[in-house]
């Protein structure tokens, strides 16, 4: 058995969300189930489809026999209801230790410095964007934008540079937000971006019962 799953950035309500992909993930047999942010894209939710429906209503049966938490991201501020409905712990980041093995869990928005300096540019590029999603039917060029975007900002080596400087101490520290899965070891440290599930090939982290940390794509 797997002894924890940490999976981020599902984007519920989005066009690009790979909900079928998701489900896959979450039919595995494994003890505690960690999403680090962002498994909703906003609180519309005449957004939300049957297949989004399927998904939460899937991680409501799975609390009642396995621990669930949401690790609060930058699309998740307004859904600590939607979180208390469904049974899961909602917290702003999460730590804990498997095979004497330590790791911390934070979504990585908090060091984001578009997000946090220019909200307002933010808002408006994360509106069009979602226009852009309905709009391509292929869902190619969207998932190139946001791609382009990512690396424009630098999100990648900003995120991962703050999160090891701030978090030294912990065997493995786990982000998402990037949309970049990646495993990077510095000074004993190991960072792991668990990726999305809004690309072509969605990726996710699987931690053993001995504390090895590794990154799975489906």
């Amino acid at each position: 058995m797997i002894n924890t799953i940490v999976i981020s950035d599902i984007h519920l309500g989005t066009p690009v969300s790979q909900q079928k992909k998701v489900l896959e993930v979450l039919k595995k047999n494994f003890g505690t189930l960690i999403i680090n942010g962002d498994l909703f894209d906003s609180d519309n939710f005449r957004r939300y489809q049957k297949e989004d429906w399927k998904i939460l209503s899937k991680i409501r049966k799975l609390t009642k026999t396995h621990r669930v938490i949401l690790v609060k991201g930058n699309h998740d501020p307004d859904v600590e209801f939607l979180s208390a409905i469904t049974g899961m712990y909602f917290v702003d980041y999460y730590s804990f230790e498997v095979g004497g093995k330590t790791f911390y869990v934070e979504h990585g928005d908090k060091h984001d410095f578009w997000i946090n300096h220019r909200p307002l540019v933010t808002w408006f590029f994360t509106g069009l964007y979602y226009h852009i999603q309905k709009l391509d039917k292929r869902k190619s060029l969207s998932r190139k934008i946001k791609g382009w975007s990512k690396s424009w900002i630098e999100a990648k080596e900003i995120v991962r540079t703050k999160m090891l400087k701030k978090h030294s101490g912990f065997d493995y520290v786990l982000a998402g937000h990037t949309h970049y899965p990646e495993i990077y070891v510095e000074n004993d440290m190991t960072y792991i971006n668990s990726g999305s599930f809004c690309d072509e090939e969605c990726s996710y982290i699987e931690i053993d019962n001995f504390g090895n940390a590794k990154l799975k794509y489906i």
